[in-house]
């Protein structure tokens, strides 16, 4: 049933309405008007080119997933294709989303960037929809991963903050076409957006008078990752330089550990 960063970044907020899908037939109803953040990702094309790809190491350890068992917390990467018609994106038009352009190996390096990046916390990294439904509806992210990107200009990722417990079947996106379908690229991006959807903003970097000296911090999940092989999380400054976001401690409130 299938209805449904980056050296150069900038944010941008839009004030959206928040829209919820019925139980049973799937179809927009609208709630409540609320202004809510977007998240934005741009990237700049030719500085990604000139990114090393890494290859990961065969022999890496392999996470243990929590069982697909009960209620839990689920980020799904979507690499098949949807059609997704949903309030909150592209003016409520429909979006005939392609499949991701990615063979099985590069579907399992990109699904092993987000493990990786969410190891310590309780959730389940899968791209199983089957297992993405049965989890909690609440706590659930559907990351749409797909060259379909005319809809939305120059960004290659985008989520809406907090919307994995929205419960009304907000997706988020990945493009793969403007990470060049490189894997690393696109694991990474997804790590992100998935932050995002989990209430993390950008952790950016300043100088010693509040001069901002880069929107996104290099390494960092929830800056630019996709200059290193694995992102991290960090403690580390947002919108000023005197607001600290702690990556760690949201994701451990809002997932718990395993």
């Amino acid at each position: 049933m299938k209805n449904i960063r980056l050296l150069l970044p900038l944010v941008i907020l839009v004030s959206c309405q928040k829209q919820s899908i019925n139980e049973t037939q799937k179809t927009p109803t609208t709630i409540s008007s609320q202004s809510k953040q977007l998240e934005i990702c741009y990237t700049d094309p030719a500085a990604l080119l000139r990114i090393p790809v890494i290859t990961p190491d065969p022999n890496r350890r392999k996470f243990v997933l929590p069982p697909a068992t009960g209620p839990y917390s689920c980020i799904y990467l979507d690499f098949d294709g949807e059609t997704v018609t949903n309030q909150n994106w592209n003016y409520g038009q429909t979006i005939q989303c392609a499949p991701s352009g990615l063979n099985s190996i590069q579907m399992e390096t990109a699904l092993e960037h987000v493990r990786t990046a969410y190891a310590l916390y309780n959730v389940l990294v899968t791209s199983s929809e089957a297992e993405y439904l049965a989890a909690n509806r609440y706590m659930r992210i559907r990351m749409i991963i797909t060259p379909t990107s005319y809809w939305k200009a120059n960004v290659s990722g985008i989520a809406f903050n907090n919307s994995i417990t929205w419960g009304d079947e907000t997706p988020a996106f990945v493009f793969s076409d403007r990470l060049f379908y490189i894997d690393q690229f696109i694991g990474e991006i997804a790590a992100h957006e998935a932050g995002h959807t989990l209430s993390l903003n950008h952790q950016a970097v300043y100088d010693a008078n509040c001069g901002l000296l880069n929107s996104y911090a290099p390494g960092m999940i929830m800056g630019n990752s996709t200059n290193i092989t694995y992102g991290q999380w960090t403690v580390g400054t947002t919108f000023t330089c005197n607001t600290i976001q702690d990556d760690g401690l949201i994701l451990r409130t809002k997932l718990g550990l395993r």
